[in-house]
């Protein structure tokens, strides 16, 4: 096969730990997997493929990558969710349309933006999550309003603006959000499975087109899409998401949530200063 360079195949034992790491973690801290997706991409990137892989699109192929890894978890999720009966389609038929538009957004962001730019943007993201996961309050009283079109729209579409260039499925933005309209927990979970759907197949669709006429010499790349490392994190990820939860049952995962987020920070100081030029 045309892909099995010289570089994809010393890649091939990190691409197939980090699968079983995002998995891992997924199903320990019930969090995403594109935080840590993006960063270990793109020095993957900057280490396997220095020839090949323009260093200007780095963090586009990072990011566009990120975002196509996240869909088969997010289809899987959402059809045992939409199984379970557990999804409000309510408030999903409230917020699905402005994330397409805010994902659009996104990609047309992109599309302008340097390697250092978006690495710059992605840092402050991380930053974010981290606060997020610091100060997460848990229950408080519902506020219906939160689901109403004319606040719900434009707040959907800076989540799917963030999510498209922070390269995550947005439950982190949504559960809290739906929380807060109202919507009981369980239920905030589900409705974010199938919203991160919504957020990942239109994102992962323009990271194709946005880098389809970017020429990149490595082969294996649709657009911006490392197709290879799709194939190889993906089926590591599901396998190992089981032990996560596993493992969740018998670990204090609220205090390794804090230790993950500190993790966040120090990965988004790296890039920071990388970005910088510090």
């Amino acid at each position: 096969m045309d892909f099995l360079t010289s570089d994809f195949l010393m890649a091939l034992p990190i691409f197939i730990g980090l699968g079983c790491f995002v998995g891992f973690i997924a199903g320990l801290l019930g969090v995403g997997g594109g935080a840590v997706l993006v960063p270990a991409l793109y020095y993957i990137g900057h280490r396997f493929y220095p020839d090949s892989l323009p260093p200007e699109v780095l963090m586009h192929t990072a990011l566009g990558t990120a975002m196509a890894i996240i869909i088969p978890t997010g289809l899987s999720s959402t059809r045992a969710q939409i199984k379970r009966g557990a999804v409000d389609w309510a408030a999903f038929k409230v917020l699905a349309p402005a994330l397409v538009l805010g994902v659009g957004i996104g990609i047309f962001v992109v599309s302008g933006l340097k390697s250092s730019q978006l690495q710059f943007i992605f840092s402050i993201g991380l930053y974010v999550l981290a606060a997020l996961i610091f100060f997460k309050k848990e229950g408080g009283e519902g506020h219906p309003v939160l689901l109403k079109w004319f606040v719900a729209s434009p707040v959907a579409a800076l989540v799917g603006i963030f999510s498209t260039l922070v390269g995550i499925g947005g439950a982190t933005l949504n559960v809290p959000y739906l929380s807060r309209a109202g919507v009981t927990l369980h239920r905030a979970i589900a409705t974010s499975s199938v919203l991160g759907v919504v957020i990942s197949i239109p994102a992962a669709l323009g990271y194709v087109l946005i880098g389809a006429p970017i020429k990149i010499d490595a082969q294996g790349f649709i657009g911006f899409v490392n197709v290879p490392a799709w194939v190889l994190i993906v089926p590591f990820s599901v396998l190992c998401a089981p032990l996560g939860v596993k493992a969740s049952h018998a670990m204090p995962v609220k205090k390794l949530k804090y230790v993950f987020a500190i993790l966040l920070i120090l990965i988004a100081s790296k890039m920071l200063f990388e970005a910088l030029g510090i």
